[in-house]
């Protein structure tokens, strides 16, 4: 059975959106990549970054798929270098995450659907996070969009491309007004 909070247009998500066509701040990212190996890690690491807030899907995998096993070296190497990963998930925790918890990454999951703002403030607390040490990395302006507000400087990773099959309209109506919301965002940025 689908969870509409997670999969749905919410009043969140469209509140959002809307907020997107009015400022400038509900698309501002420090950086914009194509691939999640393409971020300099060593130049935030430098500007004292110790946390890492990972989106999953559509990040580091393709939609409820493992991850990639090129992204799963990096998120190795990164965690081995000085950072801390938090994966705090949208998704049902499931077994594609048992490699990461291996690593001794935490992967939480929380009862509330991203983009409530209710989520991320339990991943900060339940973490102890110092919004100014921490830097989420992530895909999705629709679900993602409260860690500006929370004070999270953030990365927006290009979407991994999914393939699938008999794809439901909910689905598709998420993907076409993300890629409104980047092509707005894209434009922001390149002026």
């Amino acid at each position: 059975m689908i969870d509409k909070s997670r999969e749905w247009l919410t009043l969140n998500k469209i509140s959002h959106t809307l907020k997107v066509f009015l400022s400038k701040e509900a698309t501002n990212a420090i950086l914009f990549v194509d691939k999640f190996w393409d971020i300099n890690f060593d130049f935030f690491k430098e500007n004292w970054k110790k946390w890492i807030i990972l989106d999953i899907d559509e990040c580091v995998a393709p939609h409820h798929w493992n991850i990639l096993d090129e992204n799963m070296k990096i998120i190795k190497n990164i965690f081995e270098n000085w950072w801390k990963i938090v994966i705090y998930s949208n998704m049902k925790k499931t077994s594609r995450y048992e490699d990461l918890e291996k690593l001794w990454i935490k992967v939480i999951t929380s009862k509330y659907a991203k983009p409530d703002e209710r989520w991320f403030k339990e991943c900060l607390e339940n973490l102890s996070l110092d919004t100014k040490s921490t830097l989420m990395i992530w895909d999705n302006f629709l679900t993602d969009w409260w860690a500006i507000y929370a004070g999270i400087e953030f990365i927006k990773v290009k979407p991994i491309e999914t393939e699938e099959k008999n794809r439901k309209i909910a689905r598709q109506v998420q993907l076409l007004m993300r890629e409104i919301i980047d092509k707005i965002a894209n434009i922001r940025n390149n002026n």
